[in-house]
C-alpha cells in the first residue's frame, strides 16, 4: 500500500520513521509512531489519482480500485500471460469494443495472428510478448484519453521463461499394491501431477472425485513421515479409517495417533508416524505442534485457512497451519471450494505452498488480481486477472478437475427454486444485522416449509432436509416425528463418534428422512442413498451450498439428484442472498476453474415442481461383498481390532494381509472358506464380550487367534501402592496457574522442580518426569499459563490426573470410550438421551424408552428423571467394575464402565446386600477387630446381628484376655470425647 504514498509521504519527519498501512476503527490510514498520527487512505488515494491523471508519477502497474476516489474510469490494457495455453491475453478496460478492435487492428502484423474470444479477450502466440507491451505503450490514448498498460507480474514472466520438463513416475512401485490397485486413473494422474509439483500442492478437485485418496497415495509415494493431518472434527474418523485401510503395509497401527482432546497431546517419547488432528485441537496444542519437525503436513477442507485483511487478525489455527506448511518439506492442501468468496480467500493457501508466488503479502496480491474498494474499509471484491491467476495456479501448485470432465457416467442434478408466501409482506428492515436478518427469515414461511417437506416426502422414499438455524431444526425434527417417519439428525450436539453410524443407517436402512444442519454436517460424509434434498432455508454462502450438493452427487450416486431452494417470493433478504450466492459462485469459478459460469436453478411453486414418480433406492452393493482371500499356508490367521476405528486387521505369519469393517466382515459369514471360517469365528467370541471387555481387548496392543479367550492383564501392584511416588525434591515447590477463558476461575497447581546443574526444571504433575519446558523457574515461583498441557509430559498423563479429581473428567473418558453404550444391558444410551431429549410430548418420550430400554419401567422414579429432564446424567453413570468398599477405589480407565442407571441400580443394591453378608460372616480374631465391628454398620434394629457376634466373641475369651481389652477400651475412649457418649454401650455388653 505504501506505493501510493507521495515521496514526501512516506518518511515522518517527527519520530523519524516510516509510515505503514492499518485498518483502524475510522477505516483505512496510514500511520507512524506519533500517538494520534494518521493519513487517511482516501486523500492518499485521491492524490494517487490525480498525479497519475496528470502524468506527474510514471507507474508500472494501476491497480483497479473502486468507490468514491477510484480508478475504474481509467482506460487498462490488462496484459496477461496464459501459462497452460502458451500465449498472451488482452483485455481492455473502460473502452468500447469498437475501440479495442481498432487498437488491435493496428498492431504490426510481426506480432503473429491474434484471435479474439467471446469473454472479450485478444490471444497473441506467447513469443510476441515484448513487442505487443512495447507497441501497446506507443498506442499511448484512445479518444484523447491515456491507456495504462498492466503488465504480467514478475513470477508469471520467471515461470514462462523455464521450461517444465515431464518426469515420468512408477506409481506401481511407489504404492502398496492394495492401495494402487483401487485407484482410478485421474487419481494416478492427480498424485504423478502432486509429485512433479514437489509435493507441494492444492487439491482442488470437485467433491466426489477422490482428493483424500490421492493425499494418502502421495505420502506414501513421498515416504513423508511424520506427517500431520488436520481436517474438521468431524473427519477426524474418515481419515484414520482411509490411513488404517490402505497403508497397514506401510505403517503399523500403533504409528497413528488421533488427538480429540488436550489429553491425546503427543510426548516427548512419542514418535507416530501419523498424527490426525482438528482446527481446533491443533490452535489449543499450538506450542506442542510447533516444537515437532513434520516432514509432511495435510490439511483438509483448506478453505478454513481464512485470509483476512490484516495478518494479524487471522485465526490463531491459520497462522499455526501456515507457518507449519511452510518449514514442513511436503505440504498437501485439499479442498473442493478453495476459495469461499472472492479469489483473495486464496492468499494463505497458495503462500504457504508456494512462498511469494502470488506476491510478497496479501495486499499487493489484492492490488494486482483483483478489484479492491476504499470507502473508508478495505474490501476486495471479484478477479481482475482471472487468466493469469488460474493459469499462474494451475502450472505450479494446483490440480482442479470438474465431476463433469472426470466422472463422465455420474447422473446429472437439477436446482429447483420453491416460491413460497410468507405470512406478511416482507420489506427492506434498515438497520439490523445480516444475522439478525437470516435468523428470523425462514419463521416468515415455517408454515409453508412445512408443507413441502410433507409433499416432498410423499413423492421421495429418502429425502435429506438441510436447515442453518437450530430453532429451525427443531422445529422440523418435531414435524417429521410426529408424522411417524423413521428419521435422524446430525447437528453441532451430535457426538462425532455416532455420526458415521446415524449415516451408514440412512444410507443402507430403512431410515426415511436425514435432518442435517449445513455448517455442522455438510462436509466428509455420504448421503448417496438419498437423490432428493431440501434446502430449508438458503445456505449462508455458495461454498456450504456447493459442500451440501456434493453430500448426494458424488460417485455412489444411481439417480438423478434434484435439489429444492425454498425462497419467499416475497422477501427482500432471500432474494438478495441468493444473488450473492450467484456473484460468489461466478467469482470463485472464474478464479479456480478459469471460466466464468453462473448458479443455475429453475423456478416452479411447490405444487407443480416435483416429479409424481416416486423415487426409489438401490442398495449400494458392499466393495468387499462375496470376495475373499486366498490362503496360501496353513498358519493360523491372527486378528486385532483397531483401538481407532474398529476395524479388524487381519495378519498371518508375520504378514499383513487385510483389514476390514465390521461390516465388510459380515459379509463373510455366509463363506465356507478358511479364512472366513476364522474371521467368522473371531467375531463370534467377539459378540460374547461386554462394552467394557470389548474397549480393554481393543487398547490391548495384542493380536489373538481366532479361538482366542479374553484374559486382561492384571496389575502388577495393588490399588493400595497405585498411586505412590517417591518424592526426592520436597520443599522445592512452584505453582502453575492456569488462566481459563471466558471468565472461568483461574487454577492453581503445586508442582515439583528438579535440580540440574545449579538450575530448576519442573516435573510433571503426574508422573514427575522432568519436562522439555524453556522456562526458568524458582521455588515458590507462579508460572502464569494459558494450557493446562504445560503441566504434563504426555496426554495421557494429563487424562490420569483430571480423572482422579474430576467427575466430568471420568464421565467424558468413559464416553469416548464405551460410546455410551451399558456394560450390561447393551443399551445405547446416549441415542437413548438424544431421541427422548427431541420429542415434545411426554407420551413421545415414555414411547421411545419403552421401546429402546422396556426394563426402565421397573424403576419408576428413574423413568420419570428421565422423561422430564432427558440429560446423559439421568441415563448413564460411570461405574466402579470393583466396587470401592473391596479396594476398586482406584480412578482409572481399568476400572470404569458405562451403565444405564437402571443396571447401575441394580449393581448396587448387589454390592450393598454382599457387604453386609461380607461384614456379618467375618470372624473377629483380635480386640480390635472385636471393637471396630461393633461399629461397623448401621441397622434399624439396636440389637443387631454384628452386635451378637461380638457379644459372643466377648465371652469366648478368658478372664484375662477380657481384662487387657477393657483396659484398652477405657484408655481409648477417655482419650476420644466423641466416643466417650459410647462406653455404657461397651458395659452392655
Amino acid at each position: 500500500m505504501e506505493q501510493f504514498l507521495a515521496s514526501g509521504q512516506k518518511y515522518c519527519l517527527v519520530c523519524n520513521t516510516l509510515r505503514w498501512f492499518k485498518i483502524s476503527r475510522f477505516g483505512c490510514v496510514f500511520a507512524c509512531r506519533c500517538p494520534g498520527c494518521f493519513i487517511d487512505f482516501r486523500n492518499v488515494l485521491r492524490d494517487y489519482v490525480n498525479a497519475v491523471n496528470l502524468g506527474e508519477r510514471q507507474v508500472e502497474f494501476v491497480p483497479v480500485i473502486s468507490g468514491r476516489v477510484s480508478t475504474e474510469h481509467m482506460k487498462i490494457a490488462q496484459v496477461e500471460l496464459d501459462l497452460l495455453e502458451k500465449a498472451v491475453c488482452l483485455r481492455f478496460m473502460n473502452t468500447t469494443s469498437e475501440d479495442a478492435l481498432q487498437i488491435v487492428s493496428g498492431l504490426p502484423n510481426s506480432l503473429g495472428q491474434w484471435v479474439a474470444t467471446v469473454d472479450g479477450y485478444f490471444r497473441f502466440p506467447m513469443e510476441s510478448l515484448d513487442l505487443l507491451l512495447h507497441e501497446l505503450k506507443m498506442a499511448s490514448d484512445v479518444n484523447g484519453d491515456p491507456l495504462y498498460i498492466n503488465e504480467p507480474s514478475q513470477r508469471s514472466l520467471e515461470i514462462a521463461s523455464t521450461s517444465n520438463t515431464q518426469r515420468n513416475f512408477s506409481l506401481s512401485e511407489l504404492l502398496p499394491a492394495r492401495l494402487f490397485s483401487a485407484l482410478h486413473q485421474h487419481q494416478i494422474d492427480g498424485i504423478c501431477r502432486a509429485l512433479m509439483f514437489d509435493g507441494r500442492v492444492l487439491f482442488a478437485d470437485e467433491m466426489g472425485v477422490g482428493k483424500t485418496l490421492q493425499a494418502i497415495g502421495t505420502v506414501a509415494a513421498l515416504k513423508a513421515f511424520p506427517t500431520l493431518v488436520v481436517c474438521p472434527a468431524a473427519l477426524r474418523h474418515l481419515w484414520v479409517e482411509e490411513f488404517e485401510k490402505w497403508l497397514t503395509d506401510v505403517i503399523e497401527l500403533d504409528d497413528i495417533h488421533i488427538i480429540s482432546s488436550s489429553s491425546n497431546f503427543l510426548s516427548i517419547k512419542d514418535t507416530p508416524k501419523v498424527v490426525i488432528t482438528s482446527f481446533h485441537m491443533a490452535a489449543i496444542l499450538a506450542t506442542q505442534m510447533k516444537s515437532r519437525v513434520w516432514k509432511c503436513i495435510v490439511v483438509d477442507e483448506s478453505h478454513t485457512l481464512h485470509t483476512t485483511l490484516e495478518a494479524y487478525t487471522d485465526a490463531q489455527y491459520t497462522s499455526l497451519l501456515c507457518d507449519i506448511g511452510k518449514r514442513s518439506r511436503y505440504c498437501l492442501f485439499l479442498s473442493g471450494t478453495p476459495s469461499l468468496t472472492s479469489p483473495f480467500d486464496l492468499f494463505n493457501q497458495i503462500d504457504t505452498i508456494s512462498p511469494g508466488l502470488l506476491g510478497r503479502n496479501r495486499c499487493e496480491f489484492a492490488l494486482r488480481y483483483c478489484r479492491t474498494e476504499f470507502s473508508p474499509y478495505f474490501r476486495v471484491w471479484e478477479s481482475t486477472r482471472g487468466v493469469e491467476l488460474y493459469s499462474l495456479l494451475a502450472s505450479t501448485c494446483m490440480i482442479r478437475r470438474l465431476k463433469s470432465e472426470i466422472l463422465t457416467d455420474l447422473p446429472s442434478k437439477q436446482r429447483v427454486l420453491l416460491r413460497v408466501p410468507e405470512k406478511v409482506l416482507n420489506i427492506q428492515e434498515k438497520g439490523n444485522s445480516f444475522q439478525e436478518k437470516y435468523a428470523t427469515s425462514w419463521r416468515k414461511k415455517s408454515d409453508k416449509i412445512i408443507e413441502v417437506v410433507d409433499y416432498v416426502l410423499t413423492k421421495y422414499t429418502k429425502v435429506v432436509i438441510f436447515a442453518h438455524h437450530i430453532k429451525l431444526l427443531d422445529c422440523l425434527t418435531k414435524h417429521i416425528n410426529e408424522k411417524k417417519y423413521t428419521w435422524i439428525r446430525i447437528d453441532g450436539s451430535t457426538p462425532v463418534s455416532s455420526r458415521a453410524t446415524s449415516l451408514s443407517l440412512f444410507n443402507n436402512g430403512d431410515i426415511r428422512v436425514a435432518i442435517i444442519g449445513i455448517t455442522a454436517c455438510a462436509v466428509g460424509i455420504h448421503l448417496t442413498g438419498a437423490s432428493c434434498a431440501l434446502f430449508a432455508e438458503l445456505p449462508p454462502d455458495v461454498t456450504w451450498m456447493q459442500q451440501a450438493e456434493d453430500r448426494l452427487h458424488r460417485p455412489g450416486q444411481e439417480k438423478r439428484v434434484i435439489f429444492f431452494y425454498i425462497i419467499g417470493s416475497g422477501s427482500f433478504f432471500d432474494g438478495e442472498l441468493f444473488a450473492r450466492l450467484c456473484r460468489s459462485f461466478q467469482a470463485v469459478r472464474q478464479a479456480t476453474d478459469g471460466v466464468s459460469s453462473s448458479l443455475t436453478a429453475s423456478y416452479a411453486s411447490h405444487a407443480v415442481s416435483l416429479s409424481d414418480e416416486v423415487m426409489d433406492v438401490n442398495t449400494i452393493t458392499g466393495r468387499y461383498a462375496g470376495t475373499s482371500l486366498h490362503l496360501t499356508t496353513s498358519a493360523s490367521l491372527l486378528f486385532r481390532i483397531s483401538p481407532n476405528t474398529g476395524r479388524i486387521h487381519v495378519s498371518q505369519a508375520k504378514k499383513y494381509l487385510t483389514s476390514l469393517s465390521i461390516d465388510e466382515a459380515q459379509q463373510h459369514w455366509s463363506l465356507s472358506d478358511d479364512f472366513s471360517r476364522q474371521l467368522t469365528q473371531f467375531m463370534l467370541n467377539i459378540e460374547k464380550l461386554s462394552s467394557y471387555e470389548y474397549r480393554r481387548l481393543k487398547f490391548s496392543a495384542r493380536w489373538f487367534p481366532s479361538d482366542f479367550t479374553w484374559k486382561p492383564e492384571k496389575n502388577e501392584r495393588k490399588t493400595a501402592f497405585r498411586y505412590s511416588h517417591e518424592k526426592p525434591l520436597l520443599g522445592r515447590v512452584f505453582f502453575w496457574k492456569v488462566n481459563r477463558r471466558h471468565n472461568y476461575s483461574t487454577h492453581s497447581y503445586g508442582a515439583l522442580l528438579s535440580s540440574s546443574g545449579g538450575s530448576y526444571k519442573p516435573l510433571c504433575l503426574e508422573c514427575e518426569h522432568p519436562l522439555s519446558c524453556t522456562l526458568t523457574i524458582s521455588p515458590g515461583d507462579i508460572v502464569h499459563t494459558d494450557h493446562d498441557t504445560d503441566m504434563f509430559c504426555g496426554g495421557s498423563c494429563r487424562e490420569a490426573f483430571y480423572i482422579k479429581r474430576s467427575g466430568f473428567a471420568v464421565r467424558r473418558s468413559v464416553r469416548e470410550a464405551d460410546k455410551g453404550i451399558c456394560s450390561c444391558c447393551q443399551v445405547d444410551c446416549e441415542t437413548l438421551c438424544a431421541l427422548v431429549a427431541v420429542a415434545t410430548t411426554r407420551k413421545d418420550r415414555e414411547s421411545i424408552i419403552d421401546q429402546m430400554h422396556p426394563h426402565m419401567r421397573h424403576y419408576p422414579n428413574l423413568f420419570n428423571r428421565i422423561v422430564e429432564h432427558p440429560v446423559p446424567g439421568n441415563v448413564w453413570n460411570a461405574d466402579h467394575i470393583l466396587p470401592v468398599s473391596q479396594g476398586g477405589g482406584e480412578a482409572s480407565m481399568d476400572n470404569l464402565q458405562t451403565l444405564c442407571v437402571a443396571c447401575h441400580l441394580e449393581k448396587t443394591i448387589s454390592e450393598s446386600k454382599m457387604k453386609h453378608k461380607y461384614i456379618t460372616k467375618e470372624s473377629h480374631r483380635t480386640t480390635v477387630d472385636v471393637s471396630s465391628g461393633h461399629f461397623a454398620f448401621k441397622a434399624t434394629r439396636r440389637v443387631t446381628a454384628a452386635r451378637v457376634q461380638c457379644t459372643q466373641d466377648l465371652l469366648s475369651f478368658s478372664s484375662k484376655d477380657t481384662y487387657f481389652f477393657f483396659f484398652f477400651c477405657h484408655f481409648f475412649f477417655s482419650c476420644c470425647p466423641f466416643c466417650v457418649m459410647k462406653v455404657p454401650f461397651f458395659l452392655y455388653y
